[in-house]
């Protein structure tokens, strides 16, 4: 249950990001017990509460607001969208442009609690701190080292990549299909050399990636 839910104060509030493989119960658990854990820290506040990390249906939204109300008793605002970029509908077409497109640049460092989405690709000049998101319907690239959470063709498109000039995921999703990293950084290679990720079967698999030489 620990680390299933991380709290992050924001200028309006709090920043709620969610494990999405945690058990949900075990979700609730941790959040009534860092509210719990706060004493008379939120009474009497009115609290804006961004929800990142998982889809929840209104029933769980309901079970997380009764909560939360428990501990704020002068009104909380929730936010479950957080910005228009950073959702992507549930009822719009997985993106298919994956060897051309509409692509989303975005330069400089994603850090911890960041969440960075696009509805096509998505490219990254800059590094990606463990803690940090990056959610695309089509292909992810790059161009630094990759340490957070990662996810390519999340509406279900198969033929999306993952490439990194140093892919070092806490966790690579393609489409439906999860890998998490090793447990210690001793079972990478010592050698950083771009890596590419892809689906094979029903498998992610990862290759160093080599341009071919031009004569």
């Amino acid at each position: 249950m620990q680390g299933s839910v991380v709290f992050k104060g924001t200028k309006n509030g709090i920043m709620v990001v969610m494990d999405e493989n945690a058990p949900y119960r075990d979700i609730l658990k941790s959040v009534e017990e860092k509210f719990a854990g706060s004493g008379k820290f939120f009474s009497g506040a009115q609290l804006h509460i961004n929800v990142r990390g998982r889809a929840l249906s209104d029933t769980e939204k309901r079970e997380l607001e009764d909560i939360i109300n428990k501990y704020v008793n002068n009104g909380v605002l929730y936010d479950y969208d957080v910005g228009e970029e950073q959702q992507i509908p549930v009822n719009e077409k997985f993106f298919d442009g994956i060897e051309e497109g509409i692509t989303k640049f975005y330069k400089g460092t994603v850090r911890s609690g960041q969440l960075i989405t696009a509805r096509g690709n998505l490219v990254v000049i800059g590094d990606v701190n463990p803690g940090a998101e990056l959610v695309a319907a089509g292909n992810i690239i790059v161009m630094g080292s990759l340490r957070g959470i990662v996810h390519a063709g999340c509406k279900g498109n198969r033929e999306a990549v993952i490439a990194a000039f140093n892919l070092r995921p806490t966790q690579l999703r393609i489409a439906d299909i999860i890998t998490r990293s090793p447990d210690g950084e001793e079972d990478y290679p010592e050698e950083i050399a771009p890596e590419i990720a892809f689906v094979k079967g029903n498998e992610i698999y990862i290759d160093r990636y080599l341009p071919k030489k031009i004569i």
